[in-house]
């Protein structure tokens, strides 16, 4: 598992991002995924958001998109009809 350890200079504070759990989880389940992302202050709650996320990030599985996509939820077709802005 990859930790990535960010510094700012201000008041050095330290975050440690486990950078392969969100991609695990969204592999076995893109929702479970996505809000553990969301819960993280990660990912943003927006169609576009998500949008350019599944179009940015080369971790996830493609599958797991489509699965995502293929949902019947209002929702998940707003992020599928959501323009690529990047």
């Amino acid at each position: 598992m990859s930790i990535i350890v960010m510094y700012t200079a201000c008041n050095l504070v330290v975050e440690i991002h486990y950078v392969c759990s969100y991609s695990i989880r969204f592999n076995r389940k893109p929702s479970e995924g996505l809000k553990f992302l969301q819960s993280n202050n990660l990912l943003g709650q927006s169609p576009t958001e998500i949008a350019i996320f599944f179009h940015t990030d080369d971790r996830i599985d493609k599958i797991g998109i489509g699965e995502y996509l293929g949902d019947n939820d209002l929702f998940h077709k707003q992020v599928n009809i959501t323009p690529k802005v990047v």
